[in-house]
Parts: structure tokens; sequence; C-alpha cells
């Protein structure tokens, strides 16, 4: 695994801190490349002219197509995709959007296994549905301008605007701050709204008009009907887990 990969799986572990008590924790690089060798999610439905960046290789997507740690996924203005993994979990990307599956793998505590991913909003808008679970789902979503930190959690996030990022949750809540500031960090619980802007910390949350939201659940609702949130993607096992190394101990 590369440094730079390492550091965004970092991230995912220092992101979350809701009020549920965590440890930041990192694979170890080797089992790292060993859990998320083989596919991690499935291209469940789409509509419309969908790519996958692969390797620096741009290759046409279908239903079905199995995909992979760090697979970008390219959509056209009158296209859209819905991601679907192994524990339930999946992400829709809206028209004229690129989304990057980062890392995803998990980890084993006791008797529970941890989900853990990382997503990276290249442009555009995008619907995240977290599976709520036993072992929890920590995951993390980052734009050019804010991070991100999500369990059990429904929201969207829009980048349509240059250089600001609007949250929208709809079930649970969110953590999001600008890399730029770190300490100034906000809770977005659900039917609420906030955004990142520039170098600026995020605005207060906000309730979010109904109609807003009416809106945006309309726009998926295609691809929803489909393959319903909480449904696993078909021949997709979660990857075996890993013994969570604190850090200093890889």
């Amino acid at each position: 695994m590369t440094t730079s990969r390492l550091r965004h799986v970092f991230t995912a572990g220092l992101l979350s801190i809701f009020t549920i008590p965590t440890f930041s924790i990192i694979p170890n690089s080797a089992l790292a490349e060993d859990i998320q060798s083989g596919p991690i999610a499935e291209l469940g439905s789409a509509t419309g002219k969908i790519s996958v960046l692969r390797n620096g290789e741009r290759i046409s997507g279908s239903k079905g197509m199995k995909l992979f740690a760090s697979d970008q996924l390219i959509t056209s203005a009158n296209s859209a995709a819905k991601v679907v993994f192994g524990d339930g979990s999946n992400f829709m990307v809206m028209p004229e959007s690129s989304i990057e599956v980062e890392a995803y793998w998990t980890e084993a505590h006791g008797a529970k296994t941890t989900v853990n991913s990382v997503f990276n909003v290249v442009r555009g808008k995008a619907r995240f549905f977290f599976k709520p679970r036993d072992g929890g789902h920590e995951g993390t979503v980052k734009t050019a301008n804010a991070i991100m930190g999500v369990r059990g959690t429904s929201f969207f996030v829009d980048t349509a605007k240059e250089k600001e990022t609007e949250l929208v949750v709809l079930t649970g809540t969110v953590a999001i701050h600008n890399p730029q500031k770190p300490d100034e960090e906000i809770l977005v619980k659900e039917n609420e709204t906030t955004s990142v802007s520039m170098e600026k910390p995020p605005a207060p949350a906000a309730p979010t008009k109904k109609e807003v939201i009416a809106k945006l659940e309309q726009q998926t609702t295609v691809l929803q009907e489909k393959i319903p949130d909480g449904q696993p993607a078909k021949d997709i096992e979660l990857p075996a887990p890993t013994v969570p190394r604190m850090l200093g101990t890889m």
C-alpha cells in the first residue's frame, strides 16, 4: 500500500469521534494489500453511460460489474449509478459526478467485526448509506475541502459549486470539518444541513427544508426502487478481518 493510501486509512481512524469511544487504528500495510486484492462491491444498478477509472485506464461500467479498492466511478450528464457493498451499505453517484473508493476493509474486535471505508467525492453529488450493524461501519467521506466521519448514516454530499461542500443528513449523525481547520468540527444530525466554503470551517448546522429533502430523494427514486438500502451485493463477501494495530506497531 502506498504512503498516500495509508494516510487515507489513518484518516478514517481519526475521524470516528462520535459519542461512542473509539481508537485511532490502521491495518498492517501487508494485510491491507491482501484484504483489498479482491472485489469489494458491485455496480448494482445504473442508468446511462457509466465509466470506471481503474489503474489509470478508463473502462465502460455495466450492471453487475465487480469493483475494487481505488476504482473511480464517473457519470455523464444523463447517467447515474448505485454501488452496493457486501454489508448492505451503498452509495449513489448522481449525473456529472465522480466518486473514488479509496479503501474498504474489516477489523476484528473480539466477537464483532467492524467495517471501515474511505470515499473521495472528486466532483458532483452523491448519496451515501452506511448500514447500521452490530460491529459498526466506520466510514470517511472526503471532498476537496471537507472530511466527514460517519456511522450507520444516510446523507447527500454536493460539490457542484467550486470549493464548496454541501452536506444534507437524512438519518443518523455526521461529523464534518475542513482539513484546513481540523479543530473546528461540528456534528450534523438527522434532517440538518451545513456547508463548507473555501478554507472556512463548516457553517452552523440548520434544519433542512422538507422540499429540499423531497427533491433530493426524488433524484434517487429509480436507483432506490431497483436496490433498496440495506440489500447486500450478490456474490460479494466482506474482506477477511484483520486484527487492529495501534499506531506505531506496524
